[in-house]
């Protein structure tokens, strides 16, 4: 394909274009504040009495009733910066086909850096907590509370391999789109 000006070829859009559910995301302010309440009202297909007793429990553990050990966690995402790794893209000239090249494969190792990937599943398992089916199946992994968010912003590398794929199946099946990833030029974090 070809850009306005013959020879030239089309400019890389791959970082300006994305998709997802632009409704169903979290932001850093939202992140905050924790896993609310509301993300334990029964859905269709949800367990009442399950929903209320991880409802509670999450009130708990945001009051700091149970987890302890919060306030000596370190926020992981407070040492991890997206902006500089899409900048960087940013200045890479794409007006001639090596550029191109070179700015796709810039993209491509940025998304899939494990900055990216666990910036993403932090945000991604804030939103999960909403969706999450909660109907006490012993299959699946416990719904995420206030105090399992804390855990894995403190260390996304280091979470239950289950957990891991049930937000990873989530985020896949509902396409959370949380806007400062995606644009994070735009909406610096």
């Amino acid at each position: 394909m070809e850009a306005l000006e013959p020879g030239k070829p089309l400019t890389f859009l791959d970082h300006h274009i994305q998709c997802g559910n632009s409704l169903l995301g979290c932001t850093p302010a939202l992140l905050k504040k924790g896993i609310p309440d509301a993300a334990f009202t029964p859905l269709t297909g949800d367990d009442k009495a399950y929903c209320s007793t991880f409802k509670k429990l999450n009130k708990e553990e945001s009051k700091g009733n149970i987890d302890i050990f919060s306030s000596e966690r370190d926020d992981w995402l407070i040492k991890r910066k997206l902006q500089p790794g899409i900048s960087a893209l940013n200045d890479i000239a794409d007006d001639n086909l090596a550029g191109l090249n070179a700015k796709e494969r810039s993209y491509t190792d940025f998304v899939q850096s494990q900055d990216y990937q666990n910036t993403k599943l932090i945000y991604d398992a804030w939103c999960a907590a909403f969706v999450w089916i909660k109907d006490g199946d012993s299959q699946r992994p416990e719904p995420i509370t206030y105090g399992i968010m804390e855990s894995i912003k403190s260390d996304p590398e280091n979470i239950d391999l289950s957990l891991r794929q049930e937000i990873m199946r989530l985020a896949d099946e509902y396409k959370f789109f949380h806007w400062h990833i995606a644009f994070p030029d735009v909406f610096p974090l």
